[in-house]
């Protein structure tokens, strides 16, 4: 049996905004969780302080090295992040929201094939609504960090579409997705993981 369902997808698609419809669902928010995130850079406007934490590639290593993390990976862009996602609770559906780089580089992810291990679903958004959303999200990279954004935006969203067990296409209209995303997932887990 799979052992949680992992959201990857291109900048933008709305991932986090999706995972966290979840914790709004009476049907879903009290049998998942989503493990705390690690990221290895400064935190910028708009980003969120729940979900991430950030902290240096030392402090990351001790996490690491104390056994405290269930899987780590890199990520790069104009240099190399590394992220990684604490143990999820016990008794509790596991919801990972991650980058493409799982796929990308998986060589760069610790333990080896630990994302084949869940249900991997893809989100996929237009380009316009993705550019609209790092905007919104992250005005700061645009300020600063237009390379960025390029190497951001030129990962199509449809490139997800090959590693994944499913898709969910994020549209326009902000509710109407989290109503589905979480229909989705409720069927997942009543079909996959029960």
């Amino acid at each position: 049996m799979k052992k949680g369902i992992t959201v990857i997808g291109s900048s933008g698609v709305g991932k986090t905004t999706l995972v966290r419809s979840l914790f709004e669902d009476e049907r879903l928010k009290d049998i998942i969780d989503t493990p705390k995130r690690f990221i290895t850079r400064d935190p910028r406007k708009g980003d969120n302080l729940i979900e991430n934490s950030y902290v240096s590639a030392e402090e990351l290593e001790k996490l690491q090295s104390n056994n405290d993390l269930a899987v780590a990976w890199d990520r790069v862009l104009d240099k190399t992040m590394h992220y990684a996602f604490a143990k999820p609770a016990k008794g509790k559906i596991a919801v990972y929201s991650a980058n493409n780089a799982i796929y990308q580089y998986p060589d760069k992810v610790n333990p080896s094939g630990f994302f084949q291990e869940t249900i991997i679903v893809g989100i996929t958004a237009s380009y316009e609504d993705r550019l609209q959303r790092l905007k919104d999200r992250s005005p700061d990279l645009f300020e600063k960090k237009a390379e960025q954004i390029k190497l951001r935006l030129a990962d199509s969203a449809d490139n997800v579409i090959p590693h994944v067990d499913h898709v969910f296409v994020n549209v326009e209209d902000v509710d109407k997705s989290k109503r589905l995303f979480c229909d989705f997932v409720y069927n997942l887990i009543k079909s996959e993981l029960s």
